[in-house]
């Protein structure tokens, strides 16, 4: 099946994967220089991040279709709250399950989930509301 054959909205399903593959995995290489390491992050963003947030973002706009500064608040918000501690939660385990650390995971989400959380409201707000 090729994108010519598909609606835009199945186009663009099937491209959220892929892309979150590509953009977990060249930076890491480029910065990191370790394969494993880097294919760890872009499976997380192929097989989790990608069709997630794909879902998620579809959700969002379904909910709120309206652009208005009401809406645009909402949607940022929810990112934050709903969003944010999914995603940490999830890389956190995924992380650990490929490093073979599953026992460790309760004492990773107690001491780095919140930390984590607020460095990214620092991030995430500011690009959410740009973008």
């Amino acid at each position: 099946m090729h994108c010519d054959d598909l609606t835009l909205y199945d186009c663009t399903k099937f491209s959220h994967a892929p892309v979150s593959f590509f953009q977990a995995l060249v930076p890491d290489l480029l910065l990191n220089h370790d394969w494993l390491r880097g294919l760890r992050i872009a499976s997380y963003g192929f097989l989790l991040y990608g069709p997630g947030s794909y879902a998620w973002y579809q959700f969002l706009d379904k909910s709120m279709p309206k652009q208005t500064l009401a809406t645009l608040s909402a949607k940022v918000l929810l990112n934050q709250i709903v969003l944010g501690p999914c995603v940490i939660s999830v890389i956190f385990a995924w992380n650990n399950l490929w490093l073979g650390k599953l026992s460790e995971l309760p004492s990773k989400y107690q001491n780095d989930a919140l930390p984590t959380l607020l460095d990214g409201f620092k991030f995430w707000i500011p690009v959410s509301i740009v973008n």
